[in-house]
């Protein structure tokens, strides 16, 4: 966008903004004054229209001299090195199975296939590893802090034979991925098993009586500017939706007795997809997965 700058035509300066726009960041950019005004790069996150406040100063413009050196980016997201750096991770020469469904929304031919190069050199990650996927490698482990609660164990609920059988088959899958595991454990929570719309039925566990004893695990949101800065010169982009994501993150071993389902034959450790503290694990991971050797890829 454009903003008014106290500043003769052609002189070269940085912006730095000085206050807080809601929902619209403002960028520090170098630009050129042209007719008292000057370019600044600006993002809406509301995704609609918005108003800045008229005649509000809304940064610092600092004119460039001898003294100041706009530094480059070094090159480190040219093509050519991205394919040299793709070849070091592994196999990007073998197709996937499904690579001719993959959607790549770029008319660029070589973005294309940089990401399908990426996407088989991390052909382990991506494929389809059934309902429940391995456990994530990162060195995160979901606590469950409940003090000096007493030990709860709801009354077992009553399913009916048709219940029983998906209530095992799940339980079946589930010990042979590693989800759950043998265990005589003193808690015990009710199965649940919720409909989707799809017609398909989907295995639950109801910890509302444990979230109450729980305490919270409170983790910072990363800040969105941080992260807008961090992608660099960056031309693609995406979002990654990790499978069954709860499942990925084992539950420390001296708290996976309080996961304990009723199950018909078995005691499982489960890790819990609905207790309080989930959501604060998952969010832990996330800078170790998109943050490698002081560099976001």
């Amino acid at each position: 966008m454009q903003i008014a700058v106290a500043a003769p035509d052609g002189e070269e300066g940085i912006f730095v903004p000085t206050r807080s726009c809601g929902a619209v960041l403002l960028v520090v950019t170098v630009s050129k004054a042209k007719a008292g005004k000057a370019y600044v790069p600006a993002i809406n996150l509301r995704g609609d229209r918005t108003k800045l406040p008229a005649k509000k100063e809304l940064g610092t413009w600092i004119p460039m001299d001898d003294d100041i050196q706009a530094l480059k980016i070094n090159g480190q997201m040219d093509k050519e090195r991205l394919h040299e750096w793709l070849e070091t991770l592994g196999d990007s020469t073998t197709p996937l199975e499904n690579e001719d469904e993959v959607r790549i929304d770029t008319e660029d031919p070589d973005g294309r296939a940089l990401i399908l190069k990426l996407l088989r050199a991390y052909s382990k990650v991506s494929s389809n590893k059934g309902d429940c996927p391995p456990a994530t490698t990162l060195e995160v482990q979901h606590h469950i802090d409940t003090g000096d609660a007493a030990l709860i164990m709801m009354n077992r609920r009553r399913h009916d034979q048709k219940e029983d059988t998906i209530i095992e088959a799940n339980t079946k899958t589930m010990l042979d991925a590693g989800v759950i595991e043998e265990g005589n454990g003193a808690w015990g929570f009710l199965v649940v098993l919720v409909r989707k719309k799809d017609g398909e039925v989907r295995f639950c566990v109801d910890y509302r009586a444990l979230n109450k004893f729980t305490k919270k695990d409170v983790y910072p949101l990363p800040r969105i500017d941080e992260t807008l800065e961090a992608l660099g010169d960056a031309q693609l982009f995406t979002t990654l939706d990790l499978r069954a994501g709860y499942w990925q993150i084992r539950v420390a071993p001296k708290d996976r007795d309080k996961t304990r389902p009723h199950l018909p034959d078995s005691d499982g450790s489960l890790f819990p997809q609905v207790v309080d503290d989930s959501p604060e694990s998952r969010r832990k991971t996330t800078p170790l997965v998109t943050y490698a050797s002081g560099e976001w890829i």
